[in-house]
């Protein structure tokens, strides 16, 4: 009898320990709706960042924001109206990285002199959300007594890889866009280039050339930041994982050969 409760003592706790387990584990899952809702709010703050860089609110050791000079000094370069000009020297750029889950991973670098971004984002199950995003361009005032349309280009290119199984989400995003610095406002924003796996089991190697214009009117005496958004991204839900690696560490980059302003 007392061996027969002794069993029912050890099975009742095995229960009891194997209950408190699942509850726990139940407890550190993330569901589907809230792992899409921290993906929007990662999304969101990386926006946030982008534009914290361009109006000069961040606190980003990674940044340089350098004015270039005309042969005056002082002031940044100037653009006349009716004055086509091609930047090939870049004077901003930034980047940082955002993760979240234990199997998410995300490095984040780049080079003003070879005018690149070096970003990988890679994420591992269970509900791993990683990001690597950057911002390279210029500055530049437009030197005119009145207003004047023209177009901004940009052109480049972006070397690297997206890797996802079971419905992860490996993902780049390259968009172009132009600040009124004097307004504090986003003036126009162009997508150059975009890709991303989302299969059961996917793989891409990419080699691609962006160029693309965006027509905008300059405002007299105002200043300016063209410059391109870069997000790399990796989503790993369940039994999942997924990598977006653009970083030189395999080869990969995103570079922003120039900006050209036409009239």
């Amino acid at each position: 009898m007392k061996k027969i409760i002794s069993l029912i003592i050890v099975a009742t706790m095995l229960l009891l320990s194997l209950s408190i387990s699942f509850a726990e584990k139940k407890k550190d899952t993330m569901t589907e709706e809230e792992f899409e809702q921290q993906i929007e709010l990662v999304n969101q703050q990386v926006q946030k960042m982008h534009e914290s860089f361009i109006f000069g609110t961040d606190n980003n050791l990674n940044d340089v924001d350098v004015q270039s000079t005309d042969p005056g000094g002082g002031s940044p370069i100037a653009v006349k109206p009716g004055v086509n000009a091609t930047f090939t020297t870049l004077t901003l750029i930034d980047y940082n990285k955002i993760t979240s889950g234990s199997g998410a991973y995300a490095k984040a670098a780049g080079s003003l002199s070879a005018k690149k971004l070096y970003l990988r984002a890679d994420a591992d199950p269970l509900y791993s959300n990683a990001t690597a995003y950057g911002t390279l361009g210029r500055d530049f005032w437009f030197d005119s007594t009145s207003n004047r349309f023209a177009y901004v280009a940009f052109a480049g290119n972006v070397v690297g890889e997206l890797y996802g199984y079971n419905s992860s989400l490996g993902s780049i995003s390259i968009v172009g866009k132009i600040y009124d610095v004097t307004d504090g406002t986003l003036v126009t924003s162009t997508a150059l280039y975009s890709n991303s796996v989302d299969s059961v089991l996917d793989a891409k190697s990419i080699n691609s050339n962006f160029s693309k214009k965006a027509g905008i009117t300059l405002q007299a005496g105002h200043r300016y930041k063209a410059v391109i958004e870069v997000d790399v991204s990796a989503q790993a839900r369940a039994i999942s994982g997924a990598y977006s690696q653009f970083h030189n560490d395999r080869n990969g980059y995103v570079k922003l050969d120039s900006i050209a302003i036409t009239f």
